[in-house]
């Protein structure tokens, strides 16, 4: 759940979560759209931060990490500071770091998600591409060189996976220079 001083910097720069509009690979939202939004030229349609799908996911977030602690066997952090990235654009909330929160710390991402599509095994590195952008994105401002994400699936039930993901240079230089001409 993002605070309201983290709801005002979101106007000052791209976050991570915003990453995959840019590049064209969120779902939901356009480039068009992120830059309606960042420029004021419209609202945040149908008020997204208080949909029923983000509400059930802030509500079961503590459960996920605690399913991650478990897997991981470390304990968990919830950073209260924003990563910024060199580029003075890019930030990111992370919502958990391993062991404690400081700039390198491994991030761990917790989603909550119906949707299988995108995802490999547990314990791969396959992960939708929208959470590849943003975790990437999330390594970049943090200064971590991985990430790892924890998913909590409910489908016929619920299941719990595990996904580690690597900084790769060159996607990392993409987001980078594709951020940058977009602000």
């Amino acid at each position: 759940m993002i605070t309201e001083r983290q709801r005002q910097q979101r106007v000052e720069g791209i976050g991570a979560s915003e990453v995959g509009a840019i590049l064209g690979l969120d779902p939901v939202r356009s480039a068009y759209d992120l830059w309606a939004l960042k420029t004021g030229k419209c609202e945040e349609s149908e008020n997204r931060e208080e949909s029923e799908a983000v509400k059930i996911g802030n509500l079961i977030e503590p459960t996920v990490a605690a399913l991650a602690e478990e897997r991981l066997g470390v304990k968990l952090v919830k950073p209260t500071a924003t990563y910024k990235h060199p580029n003075g654009i890019m930030f990111a909330n992370l919502d958990r770091q391993m062991r404690r929160a400081e700039r390198g710390a491994l991030p761990v991402e917790l989603k909550s998600t119906g949707i299988v599509d995108g995802w490999g095994e547990d314990g791969s590195d396959v992960v939708p591409n929208r959470v590849l952008l943003q975790v990437t994105a999330q390594m970049m401002c943090s200064g971590a060189t991985a990430a790892k994400v924890a998913r909590l699936l409910g489908r016929f039930g619920l299941s719990f996976s595990m996904y580690h993901v690597n900084l790769d240079a060159d996607l990392a230089q993409t987001i980078d220079e594709r951020v940058c001409q977009f602000w």
